[in-house]
Protein backbone atom coordinates (compact mmCIF):
# COMPACT_ATOMS: atom_id res chain seq x y z
CA UNK A 1 0.00 0.00 0.00
CA UNK A 2 0.99 3.44 -0.75
CA UNK A 3 1.09 5.26 2.60
CA UNK A 4 1.90 9.13 3.27
CA UNK A 5 4.33 9.74 5.56
CA UNK A 6 3.77 10.24 9.06
CA UNK A 7 2.12 13.67 9.79
CA UNK A 8 4.72 16.18 11.54
CA UNK A 9 3.48 19.09 14.01
CA UNK A 10 2.98 21.26 10.83
CA UNK A 11 1.73 24.30 13.26
CA UNK A 12 4.70 23.84 16.06
CA UNK A 13 7.25 23.81 13.27
CA UNK A 14 6.37 26.26 11.18
CA UNK A 15 4.63 28.73 13.06
CA UNK A 16 7.32 28.71 15.69
CA UNK A 17 8.91 32.27 16.33
CA UNK A 18 12.64 33.12 15.48
CA UNK A 19 15.15 32.13 17.78
CA UNK A 20 15.47 35.10 20.40
CA UNK A 21 18.68 36.80 20.72
CA UNK A 22 20.48 37.37 23.86
CA UNK A 23 20.03 40.50 25.18
CA UNK A 24 23.98 41.14 26.15
CA UNK A 25 25.99 40.74 23.11
CA UNK A 26 23.55 39.17 20.39
CA UNK A 27 24.66 36.27 20.45
CA UNK A 28 22.44 33.48 18.96
CA UNK A 29 20.60 30.87 21.36
CA UNK A 30 21.25 27.07 19.98
CA UNK A 31 17.93 25.45 18.80
CA UNK A 32 17.08 22.33 21.00
CA UNK A 33 18.20 20.18 18.31
CA UNK A 34 21.02 22.54 17.78
CA UNK A 35 21.88 21.17 21.57
CA UNK A 36 21.86 17.71 20.77
CA UNK A 37 23.94 17.50 17.78
CA UNK A 38 26.65 19.94 19.38
CA UNK A 39 26.94 19.63 23.21
CA UNK A 40 25.36 16.94 24.40
CA UNK A 41 28.37 14.72 23.86
CA UNK A 42 30.33 17.03 25.82
CA UNK A 43 28.15 16.22 29.05
CA UNK A 44 29.26 13.32 31.16
CA UNK A 45 27.73 10.18 30.87
CA UNK A 46 24.88 9.47 33.66
CA UNK A 47 22.51 6.28 34.74
CA UNK A 48 20.78 4.52 32.08
CA UNK A 49 18.42 1.84 32.35
CA UNK A 50 16.41 -0.58 30.88
CA UNK A 51 13.52 -3.06 30.88
CA UNK A 52 13.02 -6.37 29.32
CA UNK A 53 9.64 -7.90 30.57
CA UNK A 54 8.34 -7.28 26.96
CA UNK A 55 11.01 -9.23 25.36
CA UNK A 56 8.31 -11.93 25.49
CA UNK A 57 5.79 -9.77 23.69
CA UNK A 58 6.88 -8.53 20.52
CA UNK A 59 10.21 -8.32 21.57
CA UNK A 60 10.58 -4.71 22.55
CA UNK A 61 12.73 -3.03 25.22
CA UNK A 62 12.96 0.24 26.33
CA UNK A 63 16.56 1.63 26.93
CA UNK A 64 17.01 4.92 28.64
CA UNK A 65 20.23 6.48 28.01
CA UNK A 66 21.32 9.95 30.64
CA UNK A 67 23.96 12.89 30.58
CA UNK A 68 24.49 14.60 33.11
CA UNK A 69 25.03 18.61 33.52
CA UNK A 70 27.26 19.93 35.90
CA UNK A 71 24.27 22.07 37.68
CA UNK A 72 22.38 18.42 38.75
CA UNK A 73 19.99 18.37 35.90
CA UNK A 74 19.47 15.54 33.33
CA UNK A 75 19.28 15.37 29.62
CA UNK A 76 17.85 12.36 28.70
CA UNK A 77 17.03 9.37 25.76
CA UNK A 78 14.51 6.96 25.45
CA UNK A 79 14.69 4.11 22.68
CA UNK A 80 11.98 1.71 21.99
CA UNK A 81 14.21 -1.31 20.72
CA UNK A 82 12.40 -4.39 18.86
CA UNK A 83 14.96 -6.76 19.24
CA UNK A 84 12.91 -9.33 16.75
CA UNK A 85 13.16 -7.20 13.78
CA UNK A 86 12.74 -3.45 13.55
CA UNK A 87 15.41 -2.09 15.69
CA UNK A 88 14.94 1.27 17.06
CA UNK A 89 11.49 1.87 16.43
CA UNK A 90 11.03 5.19 17.87
CA UNK A 91 12.34 7.09 20.44
CA UNK A 92 12.76 10.75 22.02
CA UNK A 93 14.66 13.20 24.67
CA UNK A 94 13.94 15.53 27.29
CA UNK A 95 16.60 18.34 28.19
CA UNK A 96 17.38 19.63 31.50
CA UNK A 97 15.10 17.52 33.68
CA UNK A 98 15.35 17.69 37.25
CA UNK A 99 16.15 14.26 39.10
CA UNK A 100 12.48 14.27 40.54
CA UNK A 101 11.30 14.61 36.71
CA UNK A 102 13.13 11.72 35.48
CA UNK A 103 12.08 9.62 38.28
CA UNK A 104 8.67 10.84 37.20
CA UNK A 105 9.10 9.61 33.84
CA UNK A 106 10.70 6.38 34.86
CA UNK A 107 7.76 5.70 36.73
CA UNK A 108 6.02 3.16 34.86
CA UNK A 109 3.38 1.65 37.57
CA UNK A 110 0.60 -0.28 36.76
CA UNK A 111 1.37 -0.77 33.01
CA UNK A 112 3.58 -4.02 33.57
CA UNK A 113 7.42 -3.14 33.48
CA UNK A 114 9.62 -1.44 35.05
CA UNK A 115 13.29 0.08 34.45
CA UNK A 116 16.37 -1.41 35.87
CA UNK A 117 19.54 0.27 35.85
CA UNK A 118 22.50 -0.98 33.48
CA UNK A 119 25.82 -0.41 32.49
CA UNK A 120 26.13 2.13 29.73
CA UNK A 121 27.72 -1.05 27.90
CA UNK A 122 24.76 -2.77 28.29
CA UNK A 123 22.18 -0.11 26.58
CA UNK A 124 24.67 0.62 23.61
CA UNK A 125 24.99 -3.17 22.91
CA UNK A 126 20.88 -3.29 23.01
CA UNK A 127 20.79 -0.43 20.94
CA UNK A 128 23.37 -0.97 17.91
CA UNK A 129 23.00 -4.66 18.27
CA UNK A 130 19.08 -4.40 17.30
CA UNK A 131 19.57 -1.84 14.55
CA UNK A 132 22.10 -4.03 12.89
CA UNK A 133 20.34 -6.79 13.18
CA UNK A 134 17.51 -4.77 11.25
CA UNK A 135 19.60 -3.75 8.76
CA UNK A 136 20.18 -7.10 7.36
CA UNK A 137 16.47 -7.33 6.87
CA UNK A 138 16.27 -3.41 5.09
CA UNK A 139 14.77 -1.56 8.02
CA UNK A 140 16.32 1.78 9.23
CA UNK A 141 16.16 3.10 12.56
CA UNK A 142 13.26 5.51 12.91
CA UNK A 143 13.98 9.21 11.63
CA UNK A 144 14.15 10.12 15.83
CA UNK A 145 17.26 7.99 16.13
CA UNK A 146 19.25 10.98 13.61
CA UNK A 147 18.69 13.37 16.99
CA UNK A 148 18.56 10.80 19.68
CA UNK A 149 21.93 8.84 18.41
CA UNK A 150 23.71 11.58 19.96
CA UNK A 151 23.06 10.59 22.94
CA UNK A 152 25.12 7.78 22.55
CA UNK A 153 29.04 7.17 22.02
CA UNK A 154 30.06 6.74 18.93
CA UNK A 155 29.75 2.60 18.32
CA UNK A 156 33.29 1.77 17.74
CA UNK A 157 35.64 -0.79 18.56
CA UNK A 158 36.11 1.66 22.08
CA UNK A 159 32.86 0.15 23.38
CA UNK A 160 33.17 -3.67 24.57
CA UNK A 161 30.64 -5.90 22.57
CA UNK A 162 27.91 -7.89 24.12
CA UNK A 163 26.44 -10.71 22.47
CA UNK A 164 22.63 -10.94 22.49
CA UNK A 165 19.64 -13.07 20.07
CA UNK A 166 18.19 -10.91 17.82
CA UNK A 167 15.33 -12.06 16.03
CA UNK A 168 12.77 -15.39 16.74
CA UNK A 169 13.69 -19.36 15.92
CA UNK A 170 16.38 -18.14 13.53
CA UNK A 171 14.39 -15.34 11.56
CA UNK A 172 13.44 -11.57 11.47
CA UNK A 173 10.29 -11.89 13.09
CA UNK A 174 8.06 -9.02 12.99
CA UNK A 175 5.26 -7.93 15.12
CA UNK A 176 2.53 -5.34 15.01
CA UNK A 177 -0.41 -3.75 16.35
CA UNK A 178 -2.14 -3.88 12.87
CA UNK A 179 -1.68 -4.11 9.02
CA UNK A 180 -0.92 0.05 8.89
CA UNK A 181 1.93 -0.61 11.05
CA UNK A 182 3.02 -3.71 9.40
CA UNK A 183 2.75 -1.74 5.93
CA UNK A 184 5.77 0.53 6.86
CA UNK A 185 8.02 -2.39 7.24
CA UNK A 186 6.82 -5.33 4.97
CA UNK A 187 8.19 -4.31 1.38
CA UNK A 188 12.05 -3.56 2.91
CA UNK A 189 11.99 -6.99 4.17
CA UNK A 190 10.35 -8.83 0.97
CA UNK A 191 13.11 -6.54 -0.91
CA UNK A 192 15.95 -7.72 1.34
CA UNK A 193 15.07 -11.43 2.40
CA UNK A 194 12.41 -12.62 0.37
CA UNK A 195 9.32 -13.91 1.50
CA UNK A 196 10.69 -17.02 2.91
CA UNK A 197 12.93 -15.45 5.34
CA UNK A 198 11.26 -14.03 7.84
CA UNK A 199 7.66 -14.39 9.66
CA UNK A 200 5.11 -11.75 10.49
CA UNK A 201 2.05 -11.53 12.60
CA UNK A 202 -0.43 -8.96 13.92
CA UNK A 203 -1.14 -9.08 17.28
CA UNK A 204 0.95 -9.61 20.23
CA UNK A 205 -0.99 -12.60 21.14
CA UNK A 206 0.56 -15.92 20.14
CA UNK A 207 3.38 -14.79 18.71
CA UNK A 208 4.89 -18.58 18.96
CA UNK A 209 2.21 -19.94 16.47
CA UNK A 210 3.22 -20.78 13.00
CA UNK A 211 2.04 -18.05 10.37
CA UNK A 212 0.14 -19.20 7.16
CA UNK A 213 0.31 -17.38 4.47
CA UNK A 214 -3.29 -15.69 4.15
CA UNK A 215 -3.97 -12.41 5.31
CA UNK A 216 -4.11 -11.61 9.53
CA UNK A 217 -7.51 -10.96 10.45
CA UNK A 218 -9.16 -8.86 12.95
CA UNK A 219 -10.96 -10.55 15.68
CA UNK A 220 -14.39 -9.37 16.05
CA UNK A 221 -16.22 -7.05 18.59
CA UNK A 222 -15.57 -3.78 19.52
CA UNK A 223 -12.74 -1.35 19.76
CA UNK A 224 -11.37 1.03 22.39
CA UNK A 225 -9.28 4.04 21.71
CA UNK A 226 -7.19 2.68 24.71
CA UNK A 227 -6.15 -0.29 22.07
CA UNK A 228 -5.54 2.31 19.53
CA UNK A 229 -3.43 4.51 20.54
CA UNK A 230 -0.74 1.94 21.85
CA UNK A 231 0.14 2.36 17.93
CA UNK A 232 0.94 5.68 18.05
CA UNK A 233 4.51 7.03 19.06
CA UNK A 234 4.87 9.68 21.81
CA UNK A 235 6.15 12.03 19.73
CA UNK A 236 3.19 11.61 17.49
CA UNK A 237 0.88 11.72 20.25
CA UNK A 238 1.74 15.19 21.54
CA UNK A 239 1.82 16.02 18.02
CA UNK A 240 -1.63 15.12 16.96
CA UNK A 241 -2.82 16.47 20.08
CA UNK A 242 -1.62 19.96 18.93
CA UNK A 243 -3.49 19.44 15.39
CA UNK A 244 -6.52 18.49 17.19
CA UNK A 245 -6.14 21.84 19.56
CA UNK A 246 -6.22 19.38 22.30
CA UNK A 247 -4.94 21.19 26.14
CA UNK A 248 -2.46 18.64 27.01
CA UNK A 249 0.09 19.31 29.70
CA UNK A 250 3.74 19.45 28.48
CA UNK A 251 6.62 16.25 29.81
CA UNK A 252 4.02 13.38 30.89
CA UNK A 253 5.50 9.81 30.81
CA UNK A 254 3.97 7.53 28.11
CA UNK A 255 1.23 6.02 29.84
CA UNK A 256 -0.42 9.62 31.40
CA UNK A 257 -0.15 10.78 27.95
CA UNK A 258 -1.92 8.03 26.73
CA UNK A 259 -4.90 8.51 28.57
CA UNK A 260 -4.82 12.23 28.70
CA UNK A 261 -4.77 12.23 24.77
CA UNK A 262 -7.99 9.90 25.25
CA UNK A 263 -9.97 12.06 27.34
CA UNK A 264 -9.15 15.34 25.93
CA UNK A 265 -10.16 13.85 22.93
CA UNK A 266 -13.52 11.99 24.26
CA UNK A 267 -14.08 15.51 25.82
CA UNK A 268 -14.10 17.71 23.05
CA UNK A 269 -15.76 15.81 20.18
CA UNK A 270 -17.31 19.33 18.34
CA UNK A 271 -13.66 20.36 18.09
CA UNK A 272 -12.38 16.99 17.03
CA UNK A 273 -14.97 16.53 13.99
CA UNK A 274 -15.01 19.82 13.10
CA UNK A 275 -11.24 18.66 11.53
CA UNK A 276 -12.05 15.12 10.44
CA UNK A 277 -12.07 14.79 6.52
CA UNK A 278 -14.78 14.68 3.98
CA UNK A 279 -14.32 10.56 3.90
CA UNK A 280 -14.26 9.89 7.80
CA UNK A 281 -17.60 12.25 8.07
CA UNK A 282 -19.22 10.66 5.81
CA UNK A 283 -17.66 7.03 6.89
CA UNK A 284 -19.51 7.81 11.25
CA UNK A 285 -22.68 8.57 9.00
CA UNK A 286 -22.70 5.65 7.33
CA UNK A 287 -22.47 3.76 10.82
CA UNK A 288 -25.58 5.01 12.74
CA UNK A 289 -25.86 1.82 14.41
CA UNK A 290 -22.58 0.18 15.02
CA UNK A 291 -22.18 -3.16 13.15
CA UNK A 292 -19.91 -6.14 14.68
CA UNK A 293 -17.43 -5.79 12.46
CA UNK A 294 -17.12 -1.88 12.03
CA UNK A 295 -17.30 -0.60 7.66
CA UNK A 296 -16.25 -3.13 5.23
CA UNK A 297 -14.69 -1.83 2.22
CA UNK A 298 -13.81 -4.06 -0.70
CA UNK A 299 -10.19 -4.17 -0.64
CA UNK A 300 -8.13 -2.07 -3.83
CA UNK A 301 -4.32 -2.16 -3.60
CA UNK A 302 -3.07 1.38 -2.70
CA UNK A 303 -5.93 2.20 -0.61
CA UNK A 304 -4.97 5.30 1.59
CA UNK A 305 -6.09 4.74 5.47
CA UNK A 306 -8.30 6.67 6.50
CA UNK A 307 -7.26 9.76 8.80
CA UNK A 308 -9.23 8.22 11.76
CA UNK A 309 -7.12 5.00 12.30
CA UNK A 310 -3.85 7.51 12.40
CA UNK A 311 -5.03 9.43 15.06
CA UNK A 312 -6.42 6.74 17.21
CA UNK A 313 -9.73 6.68 16.32
CA UNK A 314 -10.29 3.60 14.17
CA UNK A 315 -8.72 0.36 13.04
CA UNK A 316 -7.96 -0.87 10.11
CA UNK A 317 -7.77 -4.48 8.48
CA UNK A 318 -9.52 -7.57 7.42
CA UNK A 319 -12.31 -9.68 8.61
CA UNK A 320 -11.96 -12.33 5.70
CA UNK A 321 -10.03 -12.72 2.56
CA UNK A 322 -11.93 -9.90 0.83
CA UNK A 323 -13.72 -7.73 3.44
CA UNK A 324 -11.19 -4.73 3.87
CA UNK A 325 -12.77 -3.25 6.96
CA UNK A 326 -12.50 0.20 9.21
CA UNK A 327 -13.44 -0.37 12.48
CA UNK A 328 -14.41 2.79 15.11
CA UNK A 329 -13.73 3.03 18.24
CA UNK A 330 -16.69 2.43 20.32
CA UNK A 331 -16.16 5.28 22.90
CA UNK A 332 -15.12 7.43 19.94
CA UNK A 333 -17.97 6.91 18.10
CA UNK A 334 -20.26 7.02 20.92
CA UNK A 335 -18.49 11.04 21.88
CA UNK A 336 -19.08 12.26 18.52
CA UNK A 337 -22.42 10.94 17.01
CA UNK A 338 -24.76 13.61 19.04
CA UNK A 339 -23.12 16.07 17.20
CA UNK A 340 -22.19 14.43 13.80
CA UNK A 341 -25.23 16.34 11.84
CA UNK A 342 -24.70 19.81 13.36
CA UNK A 343 -21.10 19.66 12.32
CA UNK A 344 -22.09 18.08 8.72
CA UNK A 345 -24.81 21.16 8.07
CA UNK A 346 -22.04 23.28 8.70
CA UNK A 347 -21.65 26.23 6.10
CA UNK A 348 -17.98 26.25 7.87
CA UNK A 349 -17.38 22.56 7.30
CA UNK A 350 -18.88 23.31 4.01
CA UNK A 351 -16.02 25.61 3.07
CA UNK A 352 -13.56 23.44 4.61
CA UNK A 353 -14.01 20.23 2.80
CA UNK A 354 -14.34 22.43 -0.57
CA UNK A 355 -11.02 23.81 -0.05
CA UNK A 356 -9.60 20.32 1.11
CA UNK A 357 -11.14 19.23 -1.95
CA UNK A 358 -9.12 21.40 -4.13
CA UNK A 359 -5.92 20.95 -2.70
CA UNK A 360 -6.63 17.18 -2.71
CA UNK A 361 -7.32 16.83 -6.88
CA UNK A 362 -4.71 19.15 -7.65
CA UNK A 363 -2.13 17.69 -5.62
CA UNK A 364 -3.30 13.60 -7.26
CA UNK A 365 -3.57 15.40 -10.46
CA UNK A 366 -0.30 17.52 -10.72
CA UNK A 367 1.88 15.09 -7.84
CA UNK A 368 2.14 18.46 -5.52
CA UNK A 369 0.67 22.09 -5.43
CA UNK A 370 1.93 25.04 -3.64
CA UNK A 371 -0.32 27.30 -1.93
CA UNK A 372 -0.33 29.68 -4.41
CA UNK A 373 -1.49 27.44 -6.99
CA UNK A 374 -4.29 26.29 -4.78
CA UNK A 375 -5.70 29.67 -4.01
CA UNK A 376 -5.78 31.18 -7.14
CA UNK A 377 -7.59 27.90 -8.42
CA UNK A 378 -9.95 28.16 -5.01
CA UNK A 379 -10.42 32.28 -5.98
CA UNK A 380 -10.86 31.51 -9.68
CA UNK A 381 -13.14 28.39 -9.92
CA UNK A 382 -15.18 28.10 -6.45
CA UNK A 383 -14.83 30.92 -4.08
CA UNK A 384 -15.63 33.41 -6.91
CA UNK A 385 -18.23 35.87 -4.55
CA UNK A 386 -16.23 35.80 -0.96
CA UNK A 387 -16.16 38.97 0.25
CA UNK A 388 -12.86 38.17 2.46
CA UNK A 389 -9.67 37.45 0.83
CA UNK A 390 -9.50 33.76 -0.61
CA UNK A 391 -6.08 33.74 1.01
CA UNK A 392 -7.36 34.53 4.43
CA UNK A 393 -10.13 31.78 3.99
CA UNK A 394 -6.95 29.34 3.19
CA UNK A 395 -5.21 29.62 6.20
CA UNK A 396 -8.15 29.23 8.17
CA UNK A 397 -9.60 26.10 6.67
CA UNK A 398 -5.97 25.03 6.91
CA UNK A 399 -5.73 25.91 10.70
CA UNK A 400 -8.49 23.52 11.21
CA UNK A 401 -8.06 20.76 8.59
CA UNK A 402 -6.13 17.54 9.87
CA UNK A 403 -6.00 16.33 5.93
CA UNK A 404 -4.29 19.23 4.80
CA UNK A 405 -1.64 18.98 7.84
CA UNK A 406 -1.50 15.58 6.87
CA UNK A 407 -0.40 16.67 2.78
CA UNK A 408 1.71 19.59 4.02
CA UNK A 409 5.17 18.93 3.38
CA UNK A 410 7.76 20.24 6.22
CA UNK A 411 10.39 22.94 5.18
CA UNK A 412 13.75 22.51 6.27
CA UNK A 413 14.79 23.96 9.55
CA UNK A 414 16.42 27.09 7.60
CA UNK A 415 15.71 29.64 10.45
CA UNK A 416 12.47 30.88 9.53
CA UNK A 417 8.97 30.64 10.25
CA UNK A 418 6.09 29.16 8.15
CA UNK A 419 4.86 32.54 7.95
CA UNK A 420 7.97 34.27 6.08
CA UNK A 421 8.18 31.74 3.19
CA UNK A 422 7.10 32.33 0.11
CA UNK A 423 3.87 30.44 -1.18
CA UNK A 424 5.73 28.67 -3.46
CA UNK A 425 7.59 26.88 -0.75
CA UNK A 426 4.46 25.50 0.75
CA UNK A 427 4.39 22.62 -0.59
CA UNK A 428 0.76 20.36 -0.54
CA UNK A 429 2.03 16.53 -1.65
CA UNK A 430 -0.61 13.94 -3.33
CA UNK A 431 -1.60 11.29 -0.09
CA UNK A 432 -0.76 8.57 -2.75
CA UNK A 433 2.45 10.02 -3.74
CA UNK A 434 5.96 8.74 -3.12
CA UNK A 435 7.21 7.94 0.17
CA UNK A 436 11.00 9.90 -0.94
CA UNK A 437 10.01 13.30 -2.48
CA UNK A 438 13.28 13.88 -3.51
CA UNK A 439 13.55 10.93 -5.12
CA UNK A 440 9.54 11.86 -6.70
CA UNK A 441 11.46 15.36 -8.02
CA UNK A 442 14.60 14.23 -9.56
CA UNK A 443 12.31 11.59 -11.56
CA UNK A 444 10.07 15.05 -12.55
CA UNK A 445 13.65 16.68 -13.45
CA UNK A 446 14.54 13.80 -15.58
CA UNK A 447 11.41 13.12 -17.32
CA UNK A 448 10.01 16.50 -18.46
CA UNK A 449 13.17 19.35 -18.18
CA UNK A 450 11.53 21.22 -21.00
CA UNK A 451 7.52 21.61 -19.96
CA UNK A 452 7.34 25.13 -18.53
CA UNK A 453 3.14 25.21 -18.35
CA UNK A 454 0.87 22.32 -16.46
CA UNK A 455 -2.09 21.16 -18.68
CA UNK A 456 -5.41 23.28 -17.32
CA UNK A 457 -7.98 20.79 -15.62
CA UNK A 458 -11.02 22.13 -14.95
CA UNK A 459 -13.00 22.20 -11.59
CA UNK A 460 -14.72 19.23 -12.56
CA UNK A 461 -11.89 17.24 -13.26
CA UNK A 462 -10.00 18.67 -10.24
CA UNK A 463 -13.30 17.45 -7.89
CA UNK A 464 -13.28 14.31 -9.41
CA UNK A 465 -9.67 13.61 -8.58
CA UNK A 466 -9.79 14.66 -4.97
CA UNK A 467 -10.90 11.30 -2.59
CA UNK A 468 -14.49 10.53 -2.40
CA UNK A 469 -13.96 6.82 -3.01
CA UNK A 470 -11.40 6.46 -5.81
CA UNK A 471 -10.12 9.22 -7.52
CA UNK A 472 -11.07 9.84 -10.82
CA UNK A 473 -8.14 10.70 -13.04
CA UNK A 474 -9.69 12.92 -16.32
CA UNK A 475 -8.48 10.66 -19.38
CA UNK A 476 -9.88 11.25 -23.24
CA UNK A 477 -10.42 7.51 -23.69
CA UNK A 478 -12.26 7.02 -20.46
CA UNK A 479 -15.41 5.66 -22.21
CA UNK A 480 -13.63 3.41 -24.68
CA UNK A 481 -11.33 2.10 -22.18
CA UNK A 482 -14.67 1.14 -20.10
CA UNK A 483 -16.44 -0.34 -22.87
CA UNK A 484 -13.54 -2.48 -24.17
CA UNK A 485 -13.35 -3.99 -19.93
CA UNK A 486 -17.25 -4.26 -19.98
CA UNK A 487 -17.95 -5.89 -23.63
CA UNK A 488 -14.89 -7.82 -24.20
CA UNK A 489 -13.56 -8.68 -20.93
CA UNK A 490 -16.87 -8.71 -18.88
CA UNK A 491 -15.41 -7.10 -16.05
CA UNK A 492 -18.28 -5.14 -14.38
CA UNK A 493 -18.56 -1.21 -12.99
CA UNK A 494 -16.61 -1.77 -9.91
CA UNK A 495 -14.27 -3.66 -10.87
CA UNK A 496 -13.27 -1.59 -13.56
CA UNK A 497 -13.15 1.73 -11.62
CA UNK A 498 -10.61 -0.23 -9.38
CA UNK A 499 -8.58 -1.12 -12.14
CA UNK A 500 -8.41 2.42 -13.76
CA UNK A 501 -7.24 3.75 -10.12
CA UNK A 502 -4.31 1.14 -9.59
CA UNK A 503 -3.32 1.78 -13.51
CA UNK A 504 -3.16 5.55 -12.81
CA UNK A 505 -1.18 4.82 -9.66
CA UNK A 506 0.99 2.88 -10.99
CA UNK A 507 1.74 5.20 -14.01
CA UNK A 508 2.45 8.04 -11.34
CA UNK A 509 5.14 5.72 -9.60
CA UNK A 510 6.92 4.80 -12.55
CA UNK A 511 11.21 4.91 -11.35
CA UNK A 512 9.91 4.91 -7.81
CA UNK A 513 11.78 1.77 -6.29
CA UNK A 514 9.07 1.04 -4.09
CA UNK A 515 6.86 -0.17 -7.44
CA UNK A 516 9.58 -1.07 -9.46
CA UNK A 517 8.57 -4.75 -9.99
CA UNK A 518 4.78 -3.90 -10.14
CA UNK A 519 4.29 -1.77 -13.40
CA UNK A 520 1.09 -0.94 -14.64
CA UNK A 521 1.41 -3.24 -17.79
CA UNK A 522 2.47 -5.78 -15.13
CA UNK A 523 -0.32 -5.05 -13.23
CA UNK A 524 -2.83 -5.62 -16.30
CA UNK A 525 -1.45 -8.77 -17.61
CA UNK A 526 -1.65 -10.25 -14.01
CA UNK A 527 -4.55 -9.06 -12.96
CA UNK A 528 -6.91 -8.76 -16.03
CA UNK A 529 -5.47 -10.72 -18.52
CA UNK A 530 -4.19 -13.78 -16.93
CA UNK A 531 -6.29 -16.33 -18.53
CA UNK A 532 -7.47 -14.99 -21.34
CA UNK A 533 -6.35 -16.23 -25.06
CA UNK A 534 -3.16 -14.91 -26.78
CA UNK A 535 -5.73 -12.69 -29.64
CA UNK A 536 -7.81 -11.13 -26.91
CA UNK A 537 -4.10 -10.44 -24.82
CA UNK A 538 -3.06 -8.45 -28.19
CA UNK A 539 -6.37 -6.42 -28.18
CA UNK A 540 -6.20 -5.97 -24.99
CA UNK A 541 -2.62 -4.71 -24.84
CA UNK A 542 -3.42 -1.70 -27.71
CA UNK A 543 -6.14 -0.68 -25.74
CA UNK A 544 -4.30 -0.57 -22.56
CA UNK A 545 -1.22 0.99 -24.25
CA UNK A 546 -3.86 4.00 -25.84
CA UNK A 547 -5.45 4.37 -22.88
CA UNK A 548 -2.34 5.19 -20.75
CA UNK A 549 -0.57 7.42 -23.81
CA UNK A 550 -3.42 9.45 -22.62
CA UNK A 551 -2.72 9.09 -18.74
CA UNK A 552 -2.45 12.21 -17.05
CA UNK A 553 1.59 11.77 -15.30
CA UNK A 554 3.25 13.74 -12.54
CA UNK A 555 6.90 12.79 -14.12
CA UNK A 556 5.42 15.35 -16.62
CA UNK A 557 3.82 17.29 -14.75
CA UNK A 558 0.14 16.71 -15.81
CA UNK A 559 1.11 16.14 -19.32
CA UNK A 560 -0.06 12.63 -21.04
CA UNK A 561 1.90 12.88 -24.37
CA UNK A 562 -1.21 13.27 -26.39
CA UNK A 563 -1.51 16.36 -24.56
CA UNK A 564 1.87 17.94 -25.16
CA UNK A 565 2.72 20.90 -27.49
CA UNK A 566 5.27 18.67 -29.21
CA UNK A 567 7.45 15.64 -28.80
CA UNK A 568 10.57 15.11 -30.80
CA UNK A 569 11.22 10.62 -31.97
CA UNK A 570 12.96 10.22 -28.89
CA UNK A 571 10.41 11.65 -26.93
CA UNK A 572 11.88 14.83 -25.23
CA UNK A 573 8.88 17.62 -24.58
CA UNK A 574 9.56 20.74 -26.84
CA UNK A 575 7.02 23.89 -25.52
CA UNK A 576 6.02 25.35 -29.13
CA UNK A 577 6.33 29.17 -29.26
Amino acid sequence: MIRRKKCVTLRKKFMAKKKKQSQGGGQQFLSPEQYVMQRVRTLPMGKCYITDTLLDVGGICHVVVTRQHTGGRISMALFMVDMFCVGVKESFYRLRLEPEELDDMLDTGGVGFSFNECSYEEAHNRIYGAIAFAEEGGIKPDKSFLLTKYFLEEDTDDIPIIDHEYGKNGKHLLVCDSELEASKYLPALRKTLGEDGFTYIIGYENIDDELDDGPELLSPGPVYMSELVRCISYEDLYAYAETLYLDIEEDLNLPQLRQAYIDEVLDNPQMVLSQLSREDLYRLKELADQPEWGDELPFYDGCITPLMVHYGFAEEGWKDDIHYVVRIARDFREAVMPYLDEVLNSEVTDVRIMVESVVEGLANLYGEVNRKEAVEFIKKNVLTDMKVPVEDVFDEVWRHSMQLDWMAQPVEDNGKSFLELPDEEIIFSSRYGWDDNDALHQAIKQHSPHVMHRHPFNDEQVFAASRSGLPKIPNSRQQQFETFLAEKLDIDEAETAIICYDLWLRAQHEGDEDFEDDTWNAYFNEIVLDDKDDQLKEEATRELKAYMDCMPRWTLKGYAPCEMPSSNSNGTVKVIG
